[in-house]
């Protein structure tokens, strides 16, 4: 059954080294306050040089990890709220918001592939190991799920700068979107290539 284009962002497939890992092990960081931005679970993000964290466009900038939720206190509500997205709007002025992220460069991840142009084919056997690109997708509001994906308008290659290198693809469970290798939009697994905590220098 050919696939349909609905990507969902980038989900935890757990450690390549099969150590373990859960969701209590991301990273915490912070969102300045007044960023009208929305963030959703499964969206890559970036440090800025603020030291807050956003949304990241595709390019050259190496990502910090996958955006996986955040905590803030809700102006409408006034109380703490612990969301799957971060809405860009009701939390309280000045407060603090707490995201998580996970920021392990050696997780791995599923995500649908896309084509922000041109004309759509599936992923190859032949694109395992390359570099690839990704886009930002729209949103799934209601599930406050990211609509992000490997974008294959830009050519799976060895360009370093590319932030995840394809690992896989997904063939299970059989008949489920994504899992058809023969038609475009598959799904592939996914590795960080070019990440924040790879590109450490000094102690």
């Amino acid at each position: 059954m050919a696939n349909v284009f609905s990507p969902l962002g980038f989900d935890p497939a757990g450690r390549h080294d099969g150590a373990t890992w859960s969701a209590n092990m991301n990273g915490s960081y912070r969102i300045l306050y007044s960023n009208t931005h929305q963030l959703y679970r499964g969206d890559i993000c970036v440090m800025l040089s603020s030291g807050y964290i956003d949304t990241l466009a595709p390019g050259t900038t190496p990502p910090l990890g996958i955006f996986w939720g955040c905590q803030y206190v809700s102006a409408s509500q006034r109380s703490m709220v612990i969301s799957p997205s971060f809405p860009g709007a009701d939390q309280i002025t000045n407060g603090i918001v707490q995201a998580f992220v996970i920021d392990d460069p050696n997780v791995q991840f599923w995500v649908q592939t896309g084509w922000s142009g041109g004309t759509p084919a599936a992923a190859t056997q032949a694109m395992v190991g390359m570099n690839a690109q990704f886009n930002n997708g729209t949103a799934n509001v209601p599930a406050q799920l990211s609509g992000a994906y490997i974008d294959l308008n830009v050519t799976p290659a060895v360009t370093a700068t590319f932030p995840f290198r394809i690992m896989a693809l997904q063939t299970d469970p059989p008949g489920a979107n994504g899992t058809d290798t023969t038609s475009a939009y598959n799904n592939v697994l996914v590795a960080w290539n070019n990440q924040f905590y790879s590109q450490l220098t000094g102690i």
